[in-house]
């Protein structure tokens, strides 16, 4: 049974009963603790604007046609496309992921840059892929926000949603100093967790942070 954690400090208090619930109910995704900067960065390329679900449907098929980033480079649109159809827009990502293998290969002897301002400006990748790339892959405290973590935490601690993730970063810029913050813990539990239960449209009664949470309290 949960039973959640507060102390004097509310940052610790949100990323310990956030991790908390995230021991027992982590979703088992292959891309999560994957040790392959190669998968896990085309998989985040491959989750951006698409179901974890849909994204999890093909990722085996994917890695199995194309186990390396040299496999994918001499790859062709076509190959690509006839696996990644069901997550949509599938030439424009087939295009573009191949293009990326390709230059990675070319330039970069096939290695997947370590430093977020370098993944970021490779063309396809950007601020947020890059930084939940290297997040995810090393455990270094970046900054990753997406819509669900946006929202578990600007209603958490604002009450509020917001448009843009201003608030958001300011509190994340905040917890990620934190010790012995296990760092994709908490961002794999916070994704989980908006997914769960803090939608569009929230599901505040069986949230295990509602009694804490500004945004649920203030409905009442």
């Amino acid at each position: 049974m949960f039973c959640e954690v507060r102390t004097t400090n509310k940052y610790e208090s949100f990323v310990s009963n956030v991790t908390k619930w995230g021991i027992d109910h982590l979703g088992v995704f292959p891309w999560r603790f994957c040790e392959d900067s190669y998968k896990i960065l085309i998989t985040e390329i491959l989750l951006v604007r698409t179901s974890r679900d849909k994204v999890n449907a093909i990722w085996q098929d994917f890695f199995a046609r194309f186990p390396t980033i040299s496999a994918l480079a001499k790859s062709t649109p076509s190959e690509i496309s006839s696996i990644i159809h069901p997550l949509g827009l599938q030439r424009i990502r087939a295009s573009q992921i191949l293009e990326l293998a390709i230059r990675l290969v070319e330039e970069l002897d096939g290695i997947v840059p370590l430093n977020i301002d370098a993944l970021a400006r490779l063309k396809g990748v950007g601020q947020y892929v890059a930084s939940a790339t290297i997040c995810f892959l090393t455990g270094e405290k970046t900054l990753v926000i997406d819509s669900n973590i946006n929202r578990v935490i600007d209603r958490f601690f604002s009450g509020e949603d917001h448009d843009n993730y201003k608030s958001s970063m300011t509190i994340l810029e905040r917890i990620l100093p934190l010790d012995n913050l296990d760092v994709r813990m908490f961002y794999f539990s916070l994704i989980d967790l908006g997914y769960e239960y803090c939608r569009r449209v929230p599901d505040c009664e069986k949230c295990v942070l509602r009694t804490s949470c500004s945004y649920n309290i203030h409905r009442h």
